[in-house]
């Protein structure tokens, strides 16, 4: 399960916390047509040199540590990602690292591939949201059964907090694609990680 959940904060990607949320349905259900992934995605502009990403949001907060998701451009379509997380109880610093092969299906759709050894499979996640400078919206769903699926989210900001601004765009981003309904919460702390 580490592996399954390291990997959603890749894209935003890869984090110790737990991000997951399981509910009836099927991930191509009605009530998630609406989840598509963003249109036109650019690669560099995402990746930004591999300037850090913090994951800020998800479906649960678990440990509240602090960490940081980079990404830097190996290829046309590829992306090597090292996750970065510092448990808070300890201390200790530990690092992951991936390649992501951006993988549009059509009109430059954002669709990211997370391939690491640590992996049986690769990962396919959906960016929902994105505003390249600010923040990003990272999206998996798993069928689990016929009447059930796991859902991922993260989302992840240039900052390690969003504005108000920021955040009334990300629930505009969830409310528009019906992710609206499940709590979600902040999952590190911008005082204590901005240290």
């Amino acid at each position: 399960m580490f592996n399954q959940l390291s990997a959603i904060v890749f894209v935003a990607l890869i984090s110790l916390s737990c991000s997951q949320y399981t509910s009836r349905g099927q991930c191509n259900g009605r009530d998630r047509s609406y989840v598509s992934a963003v249109q036109f995605f650019n690669l560099e502009r995402f990746a930004r040199n591999g300037a850090p990403w913090y994951p800020v949001i998800s479906y649960s907060n678990d440990n509240g540590d602090c960490q940081t998701v980079s990404f830097t451009v190996t290829g046309s379509r590829t992306m090597d990602v090292v996750y970065t997380n510092k448990n808070l109880a300890t201390g200790i610093s530990s690092t992951k690292e991936a390649k992501v092969t951006w993988q549009p299906v059509s009109y430059l759709s954002a669709v990211l591939r997370l391939d690491s050894s640590d992996l049986a499979d690769s990962l396919v996640f959906k960016v929902i949201g994105m505003v390249y400078d600010e923040f990003t919206i990272i999206y998996r769903c798993v069928d689990l059964d016929k009447q059930n699926r796991q859902e991922f989210l993260y989302v992840m900001g240039r900052n390690s907090s969003l504005t108000s601004a920021q955040q009334a765009s990300v629930n505009q981003i969830l409310e528009a694609r019906n992710l609206n309904g499940t709590q979600v919460n902040i999952i590190q702390d911008s005082t204590i990680c901005s240290s």
